[in-house]
């Protein structure tokens, strides 16, 4: 027995132990992750994008007669949009993560609905032939 073997020998009995299936309860845990990181990261862009306009690098230039042009700390205002764009991708992920765990729990519902049912019988399913107007043999 190779050490191969002996690897996948020890992983299927770590996998058998643990349940690693994402379950809709598990889903809702991760949108709510997600939503608090974009949270997170739209705070952090926020101030970043503010604090490019206060930062020591902020400078103003003379344009003349008395106009100023002010000029932004250009790596904080880009820094501050992709935490933005991030914190959104982070936000609709986190929506997706709702709805992934809506559609597991309806088709959770779902299987067990037709398990619960009883089978059709077969006088029923001749019944349906007859009404439509075939014989029960076609």
């Amino acid at each position: 027995m190779g050490l191969a073997e002996v690897g996948r020998g020890v992983l299927r009995e770590w996998m058998n132990e643990h349940d690693l299936r994402m379950t809709p309860k598990r889903w809702i845990v991760l949108g709510w992750c997600a939503l608090a990181v974009a949270a997170l990261l739209a705070l952090v862009g926020a101030l970043q994008v503010f604090g490019s306009v206060t930062s020591p690098s902020f400078r103003t230039l003379e344009i003349g007669r008395g106009q100023e042009a002010r000029l932004l700390d250009p790596v904080a205002f880009l820094r501050g949009l992709v935490l933005a764009v991030l914190a959104g991708v982070a936000f609709f992920s986190g929506l997706a993560c709702f709805f992934w765990s809506a559609s597991r729990r309806r088709q959770e519902l779902f299987e067990e609905i037709l398990q619960r049912l009883p089978p059709p019988s077969p006088s029923a399913h001749e019944g349906a032939h007859a009404s439509s107007g075939r014989p029960a043999s076609a």
